[in-house]
């Protein structure tokens, strides 16, 4: 499986079409799909569907990058200082979000050449 487009993927109201509904919206990622511009075609998504929903859609690339970035520094430290009462440092392990990350970041490269 090729790497997914990278970003930032952009989002475009009634999906570039116009006269289009409301509710229908476009993302556009890299040069688009049927682009000869780019060494790299990216992709085009477009269909009704709500804004909130097009907008994550749109800034999943930034939230990928942004999940392996805390994961580095997440790989590199022991866990969070001053986040206990006691002093104690809570470990990475007591933060259930830090393995859901790892595994969304899992899940996003499954099959790619990351």
């Amino acid at each position: 499986m090729a790497k997914p487009t990278p970003g930032p993927w952009e989002l475009v109201p009634n999906g570039g079409c116009t006269g289009s509904d409301e509710n229908y919206w476009g993302i556009y990622a890299g040069c688009g799909f049927f682009s000869t511009e780019c060494p790299e075609a990216g992709f085009d998504i477009s269909g009704c569907m709500s804004e909130a929903n097009a907008r994550l859609l749109a800034a999943s690339w930034e939230l990928y990058e942004a999940c392996k970035a805390l994961m580095a520094i997440v790989d590199e430290s022991d866990g969070v200082a001053g986040y206990h009462l006691n002093g104690e440092i809570a470990t990475w392990g007591e933060f259930e979000c830090a393995a859901a990350a790892r595994a969304a970041i899992a899940k996003a490269e499954e099959g790619s050449e990351s």
